[in-house]
């Protein structure tokens, strides 16, 4: 199932736990290839998520609460993540590496989506979040 980029907190809420509820959203989920490492039917989903203070900043001690993850990394984002968040940091010549900063996203995870991170953005009160199916 592929759904191009959205800022339908409702649908997006279908797919992944949003409590306390953002106050932006914008996500996208593509479909995996057949020529790439995952299957056919399997999809990822994208979600950066913007908060009021207070509730970024609970959050953000909650996702905290977890380890840091030994490795998070993406080949290809989608485009419109790469020009609505500042990730140049994150980039390298295979792609988008995020370890020692990508966080279990369990809080938000839900089926399909049981596999994945976040990373969050302290100056813009947003979360980045990764899930994947398998």
């Amino acid at each position: 199932m592929t759904i191009p980029v959205s800022t339908d907190a409702a649908i997006l809420a279908k797919f992944i736990h949003l409590d306390p509820k953002p106050i932006a959203v914008k996500w996208s989920v593509s479909e995996k290839g057949e020529g790439e490492v995952f299957g056919p039917s399997d999809s990822s989903l994208y979600a950066l998520l913007t908060y009021a203070d207070a509730d970024f900043a609970k959050v953000a001690a909650k996702l905290a609460s977890g380890q840091k993850l030994p490795a998070a990394s993406v080949d290809v984002l989608p485009p419109w993540l790469s020009e609505e968040a500042d990730l140049k940091s994150f980039k390298t010549n295979t792609g988008y590496d995020f370890t020692g900063q990508a966080l279990p996203a369990d809080p938000y995870l839900a089926s399909p989506y049981s596999d994945g991170f976040a990373v969050t953005f302290s100056h813009s009160r947003t979360i980045l979040v990764y899930g994947f199916s398998r």
